[in-house]
């Protein structure tokens, strides 16, 4: 009966422990995984409205050393604007956060999330989005980002915008 009680004990301690552990890494994914969609979606948002100042706010300081404003100002000239004309929401579908070190002061260090997902339009198109993002003073800030949509919604665009 002790012996069966002692195992108990145990049994339940280890259920508890579990719980906290995954439990906690599942909502902290869940946190990481909204925290990292509402910049990609600010970054959208700025870009629809073309407003580079305050997209570009949102890339990491390695980034910005590496791109100047200009590079992107250049994206929303001519039908590249159609990447983000009628923008209306993104989706992350994968989420990979770990550690990056690099000896190359260019690339993604401390803690880095690789994203991609779904991107939404008004006018009923969905494209794609990848992205890597890095930690700075405990915000996501994008290192670099790639948005696509299908020919369709170019044609359509400069057949609207000529």
């Amino acid at each position: 009966m002790l012996i069966g009680g002692g195992l108990l004990t145990v049994i339940c301690s280890c259920a508890a422990l579990c719980g906290l552990v995954f439990g906690g890494s599942v909502l902290g994914v869940a946190t990481q995984r909204s925290d990292v969609a509402t910049v990609i979606d600010a970054f959208m948002q700025a870009m629809s409205n073309k407003d580079t100042d305050q997209a570009y706010t949102l890339f990491s300081n390695r980034a910005r050393r590496q791109m100047p404003l200009s590079k992107m100002q250049e994206m929303l000239k001519g039908p590249n604007f159609a990447l983000f004309d009628g923008y209306e929401k993104v989706e992350v579908t994968y989420l990979n956060i770990g550690p990056a070190f690099s000896t190359s002061p260019n690339v993604p260090q401390g803690t880095v999330a690789k994203v991609s997902g779904g991107v939404t339009y008004k006018d009923g198109y969905t494209g794609q989005f990848q992205a890597v993002l890095e930690q700075e003073n405990k915000e996501w800030k994008i290192h670099n980002i790639n948005v696509t949509a299908p020919p369709k919604k170019f044609e359509d665009y400069l057949k609207s915008n000529q």
